[in-house]
């Protein structure tokens, strides 16, 4: 049979998608002609669609040493040297044929995205612009110059390139995306909004479209339409992971936890490891004191931590484990797939020292309630004070109070990075106060790119950030003993007593409320926890019942929210034999009227291994002893730290046994309760915890240091 006739048998296979079967034509066809055009480019592209990109190099390098100016052969092997990861190596290739593409703007604009793939941003501009040179309506060369300066995040020249592009040619709707994804980061989120939705007009089947939309609409709040998204983007792919991770992480934000189990479980059904999913699906399902399956997915979570997977959002593991070195590893981990490189700035002496301050709760906020008192006693004198607040609640009387003893009081939640870094500059500030961590509403990102030559995270996140540019952490040495340091990425400074502030003796129990109004038996002692429930883990209530069990005449009242949780609760008493009627479910009320009723309780029970914090302070404020477990992390030290300060180291346990012993010892020797009730009226008077005159000298003591000497005490 003549060669054309076999050859054509082959073309018919290889038209059926019998690949192997053309294969096995084409190499023994090959075996007798070996310059043959037709036949070495069937022969790469059968290898290349088998995916064997090894072989598909030899025959096109052999088909290029015979037929040199192919410019078929010469585009396919860049791409099969691209799929080898040879990026150079297909760069080569293009430069060294590049005469004979002089008139194909395509090809420049291949060559750009080649030299765009190994970040020679440089290089490949010049060849998108040979490629505007050549077709000056090439819309792609703009979109992609577009991209680069994306990539090397001058926003504003990529936003005017994407505009050139979409003038060009308004109806690619790829272009609507980059755009979107710019004006996103430029904190632009209604123009943003809009670029997606024309990019979903143009082509409604493109599922990038709705979830970077999403993206837009979670900081915007709107949960709800990020749902009806995902529903959209699920029918059109039933098993998209991140339109479920999209959908579970808004009914999650909805406090609809039953139904983000439900996603979280099927993200988890797709890929038990995707992003931070199993940290999200016990935390969801601590919102409604669900324990079933806590061990195992717990366990799972520090599998994978073990495994350097990043499983749970950094503020999430607080809740679930005291091995300190998670938490170490995790952080980590987490900032490590940022791109931000350490980064310096100098200090500009001045006669006052300028503070700013970073939060998104400058409100009635527990982070405020404990340090609006350290504005009102910053020395004037000595330091300008500047507040930034980027966070979704309105303004109220906390915000007017503090905005009193600011220098100024700046709004920066629509503001982007690189305008909030333009107002530091401007103001000269100094040394830049995180009070976020990674709490809700957090914006690292603006740390993350320094803000000031100094920079410290403090009180508002129990933990490590592992941000290459957050150079100190301001706590003290219960918190942090030396033994702990080496888990921590910034360099410590210690105050001399409780790192946490707390306002004055403001409010004190006024006998306003009785035990009748809330439920609670006169003839009962009354173990109490104010604690978010979702601090409550499966070890911890199980102690409290183990209490109960030991304290016949005693009530548990608790802070539970949602009749799911409620149902919960009750239903794990039950296992440990303790009848519903001494579970008394606690409202929430005003912050005032949570004080006062607060010495209502004989004896707080704290969790672990996060600890109450202001919870604690209020307890003790309000004369109400707290029992606490301390353990490694700063989470599960916080009341050990507030209670020294009372000198109620007896109240401080380290373990189960002991934690359980001494709430039972305290309901059993009235004497012992009442000593303790009396030491805590004394101390409150006399320690520094509630005196913020003190606290904030000491406090500025330390900016003094860092900044007059850029020290580590």
């Amino acid at each position: 049979m003549e060669f054309s006739n076999i050859l054509q048998k082959g073309i018919t296979l290889h038209k059926k998608n019998k690949i192997r079967e053309a294969l096995k034509i084409y190499k023994k066809l090959f075996n007798h002609n070996k310059k043959d055009i037709q036949l070495l480019s069937l022969l790469a592209t059968a290898y290349i669609q088998l995916e064997d990109y090894n072989k598909s190099v030899l025959i096109l390098e052999h088909a290029l040493d015979v037929h040199e100016k192919d410019l078929t052969i010469i585009n396919n092997l860049a791409l099969t040297y691209q799929k080898l990861g040879e990026i150079n190596k297909a760069i080569n290739l293009y430069n060294k044929f590049k005469y004979l593409f002089k008139n194909d703007a395509g090809f420049f604009i291949q060559l750009g995205n080649l030299y765009s793939n190994i970040k020679e941003f440089d290089s490949a501009i010049e060849n998108y612009n040979l490629a505007i040179n050549i077709d000056q309506k090439s819309f792609y060369a703009y979109m992609n110059i577009g991209n680069v300066f994306a990539e090397k995040k001058f926003f504003q020249k990529a936003i005017d390139n994407y505009k050139i592009a979409i003038n060009i040619n308004p109806n690619f709707f790829y272009t609507y995306v980059n755009l979107g994804n710019i004006l996103v980061k430029k904190k632009l989120f209604n123009e943003a909004i809009n670029n997606y939705k024309i990019s979903i007009k143009l082509n409604k089947n493109f599922i990038l479209s709705y979830l970077n939309l999403n993206k837009v609409l979670y900081e915007l709040r709107k949960f709800k339409e990020i749902i009806s998204n995902c529903e959209y983007v699920i029918n059109l792919d039933k098993n998209n992971i991140e339109a479920y991770y999209q959908k579970a992480t808004a009914y999650n934000e909805l406090g609809k936890y039953y139904f983000a189990i439900k996603y979280f479980k099927k993200v988890i059904d797709i890929n038990p490891e995707y992003k931070n999913t199993l940290g999200s699906v016990l935390l969801a399902k601590s919102y409604i004191c669900d324990w079933d399956s806590y061990d195992i997915y717990l366990n799972k979570l520090l599998s994978n931590i073990d495994k350097n997977l990043l499983s749970a959002h950094p503020a999430t593991l607080l809740i679930f484990t005291d091995k300190i070195e998670y938490h170490h590893k995790l952080n980590a981990k987490f900032f490590l797939k940022k791109d931000f490189d350490k980064k310096t700035k100098s200090i500009v002496k001045t006669k006052k020292i300028n503070v700013g301050y970073f939060s998104a709760d400058f409100s009635n906020h527990a982070v405020m309630r404990l340090m609006k008192d350290v504005f009102k006693y910053h020395d004037k004198q000595k330091f300008n004070i500047f507040a930034f607040s980027f966070g979704p609640r309105k303004f109220d009387q906390y915000s007017e109070e503090i905005k009193k003893y600011c220098t100024n009081f700046f709004d920066i939640k629509k503001m982007n990075v690189e305008n909030v870094l333009s107002l530091c500059d401007q103001n000269n500030i100094d040394i830049a106060i995180d009070l976020m961590g990674l709490t809700q509403f957090h914006r690292i990102e603006l740390f993350e790119q320094r803000l000031a030559p100094i920079q410290v995270n403090w009180l508002g996140y129990p933990g490590t950030l592992g941000v290459k540019n957050m150079d100190y952490l301001i706590a003290d040495k219960i918190i942090i003993p030396e033994k702990n340091k080496k888990y921590y990425f910034e360099k410590i400074l210690y105050l001399p007593n409780c790192y946490q502030p707390n306002s004055e003796l403001k409010y004190l129990h006024s006998n306003k409320f009785d035990k009748k109004k809330f439920g609670l038996k006169n003839d009962s002692f009354v173990y109490s926890s104010f604690n978010s429930q979702h601090k409550i883990t499966p070890n911890v209530f199980r102690s409290w019942m183990k209490i109960l069990q030991k304290t016949k005449k005693s009530i548990l009242w608790i802070l539970i929210e949602g009749i799911n949780a409620r149902k919960n609760i009750l239903k794990e008493a039950k296992k440990m034999n303790i009848n519903e009627d001494r579970i008394i479910f606690a409202e929430k009320l005003s912050h005032e009227d949570h004080l006062n009723r607060l010495n209502l309780a004989d004896l707080f029970l704290d969790t672990f291994p996060y600890n109450a914090h202001t919870t604690t302070s209020d307890s003790l404020r309000m004369g109400v002893p707290v029992v606490t477990l301390q353990g490694e992390t700063f989470a599960s030290r916080v009341a050990s730290s507030i209670l020294a300060q009372f000198k109620l180291f007896d109240l401080i346990t380290t373990n189960e046994k002991d934690y359980i012993n001494k709430a039972v010892e305290i309901y059993n020797n009235k004497n012992l309760l009442d000593k303790i009730k009396t030491q805590i009226n004394e101390f409150k008077y006399n320690s520094t915890l509630y005196n913020c005159k003190i606290f904030t000298k000491n406090l500025e003591n330390i900016y003094h240091n860092i900044y007059h000497h850029n020290i580590f005490v």
